[in-house]
């Protein structure tokens, strides 16, 4: 009787149900910066315009972080030169 695990055949059902398929592996899932064309999210170069590609972090949040500091900064001069 054969083991579970020598199947030779490919994935056990089981398997598949418990992870999934990958029919969707092949299908790109993020875009270029620089050209807009898809790519997989495990590229480092685009396979269309060869720019580097590289993870988009907001810059929202540290322009508010330099703002409240500089405005803090700004009243204390300004409590200091009151004085």
């Amino acid at each position: 009787m054969p083991r579970e695990w020598d199947n030779a055949d490919g994935p056990l059902e089981s398997d598949l149900d418990r992870f999934g398929d990958d029919d969707d592996a092949d299908e790109p899932d993020a875009f270029c910066g620089e050209c807009g064309g898809a790519v997989h999210h495990f590229v480092d170069r685009c396979p269309h315009c060869g720019a580097w590609i590289t993870p988009r972090h907001s810059r929202g949040r540290s322009s508010i972080v330099i703002a409240v500091v500089l405005v803090a900064l700004m009243a204390l001069l300004a409590i200091r030169w009151a004085r």
